[in-house]
């Protein structure tokens, strides 16, 4: 850069135009055609960039929606309460045996239903 500013430009006589020293023009046309190299790399890096900041909110708005999709699986679990309803399920079908116990020792199946008779009752296992 220091090269730059030591220049000279002198003035054509009867132009508007200015001379500068062979050295120093392509010490100057160098620079310039590197830097609009470097300013054809930066766009496409800024392309770049611009695109990975979209697919970057994409990506937290995908996120976010799975979160809130996790967070009502777990609402719903948390209102199952499975080990309540496990415990209640194992209570009836105990109840439930033992009413069909009382219905099978007392033969009373075919007032419930008329095709369903136990196969073997309890005297008849004895």
């Amino acid at each position: 850069m220091r090269s730059i500013e030591k220049i000279v430009a002198t003035s054509i006589p009867f132009s508007s135009k200015v001379a500068v020293e062979r050295e120093d023009f392509d010490r100057l046309s160098t620079l310039a055609k590197k830097y609009v190299t470097a300013e054809k790399k930066e766009s496409k890096l800024q392309k770049a960039v611009d695109a990975a900041n979209k697919l970057i909110a994409k990506l937290k708005a995908e996120i976010d929606s799975l979160k809130q999709e996790i967070s009502d699986y777990k609402s719903v679990h948390s209102k199952l309460r499975a080990a309540e309803l496990e415990r209640e399920n194992t209570e009836l079908r105990g109840k439930v045996r033992s009413y069909e116990d009382v219905i099978q020792r007392n033969n009373l199946w075919r007032f419930f239903h008329p095709l369903r008779e136990k196969a073997v009752t309890r005297d008849e296992a004895r």
